[in-house]
């Protein structure tokens, strides 16, 4: 709070020696170190918003001039629709009384407008691409810029209490193991029909199914579940990461648990087959509720 009152203190007693005038100055925002795709980027001052022109190499500039009572001015960059944001109080911000906004400010008398990395009253330090998020399993202290890399631990659990089918070892196949059988092994160390495994994965949507050895088997998944979703034939669990995550212990072909009840409903199919030309024994019924089975 000194601080505060210290820095407006400062601000009161240069307007008061302030003269009316013309005040210009170019103000260059550095995004090197900006993650995310940059569509439009904005000089922010008070009320009024000023698109900033790209000048090569991430850095944006805006060229101020205007008619002011006091070259002391407060301001913030805008990317993407939102404005900086600021953690801690530097030597270039203050803290508006009126809005308790932290801004940033300057005198345009003393000083020029010098390159600022985004969020920081500095230039930016060499890039150093590499996974930021404390978090993270591979959280990297020395990086600065998000590559992407972050692997967040996602734990899959499935029963097999209700599996009729002979197995040996269940496993996880999906989008982000290319769909390999045999390739993410479960284990049951506790011997209760409950198989985990840990797999590292990025932010982003998958989709995967639960398989057994090297998808001898594999689930039938009903495509209306809430669960899953459903392309080209084919019906699978999906999945978003965000960050580590314990998924819910799920039935297998299920997207509950075992213990929850089932609504079955018996379902009678009828086919005229009096105008088949063809030779045939015996008609049948496959869809998504058997894997499109022939003869189930």
């Amino acid at each position: 709070m000194k601080r505060v009152i210290f820095i407006l203190s400062i601000l009161l007693s240069l307007n008061s020696f302030a003269q009316p005038g013309t005040y210009s100055g170019t103000f260059v925002l550095d995004l090197t170190l900006y993650s995310s795709t940059v569509s439009n980027v904005d000089f922010i001052r008070g009320t009024q918003i000023s698109s900033m022109t790209s000048i090569g190499n991430n850095q944006y500039s805006y060229n101020f001039s205007s008619f002011l009572m006091s070259p002391i001015i407060s301001y913030n960059f805008r990317v993407n629709g939102v404005d900086e944001s600021f953690s801690v109080l530097n030597n270039c911000l203050f803290i508006n009384p009126t809005t308790n906004d932290t801004t940033r400010f300057i005198n345009l008398t003393t000083s020029n407008p010098s390159l600022v990395c985004w969020e920081s009253c500095n230039a930016c330090p060499a890039p150093a691409p590499g996974c930021i998020d404390s978090l993270a399993s591979n959280y990297n202290p020395i990086a600065n810029l998000d590559d992407g890399s972050c692997l967040y631990n996602i734990i899959f659990l499935v029963d097999m209490s209700e599996v009729t089918h002979s197995y040996t070892t269940p496993e996880v196949f999906g989008s982000f193991n290319a769909w390999c059988g045999g390739c993410a092994s479960m284990t049951d160390l506790n011997n209760d029909s409950i198989w985990e495994i840990t797999i590292p994965l990025t932010v982003g949507n998958y989709e995967y199914k639960f398989a057994a050895d090297n998808v001898s088997i594999e689930e039938s998944l009903y495509e209306n579940d809430s669960c899953v979703t459903t392309a080209f034939g084919f019906t699978n669990r999906t999945l978003n990461v965000i960050g580590h995550q314990i998924l819910d212990t799920v039935c297998w072909n299920r997207c509950y648990s075992c213990d929850t009840e089932r609504n079955f409903y018996n379902i009678t199919f009828k086919v005229d087959m009096s105008n088949v030309a063809a030779l045939y024994t015996n008609p049948e019924v496959n869809g998504t509720f058997n894997g499109w089975c022939g003869n189930c």
